[in-house]
């Protein structure tokens, strides 16, 4: 990653990794078998800092992530990151 790794999660069905980058406040969404970036998630542009612990839904379809820097939590839908 670009930014120092705290956190790591993976989707339920196992396709996924989510990083969590406290640094620049974004999450970063790794394909777990190719381990290609699908995606960054910049939290900062919606007002989320220090993205820290995260949690898939049980369906996956939805990734929550606490950001202790603004004592809230993020929702991620995973459909489209």
């Amino acid at each position: 990653t670009q930014g120092v790794p705290i956190r790591v999660e993976f989707s339920p069905d196992g396709r996924f990794v989510a990083i969590s980058e406290p640094d620049r406040h974004m999450v970063v969404i790794v394909d777990a078998s190719s381990r290609e970036r699908v995606a960054t998630v910049d939290l900062g542009a919606a007002g989320y800092k220090v993205p820290v612990t995260m949690l898939f839904a049980p369906d996956g379809r939805r990734l929550w992530v606490a950001a202790t820097g603004s004592a809230a939590v993020a929702e991620i839908d995973t459909a489209n990151w």
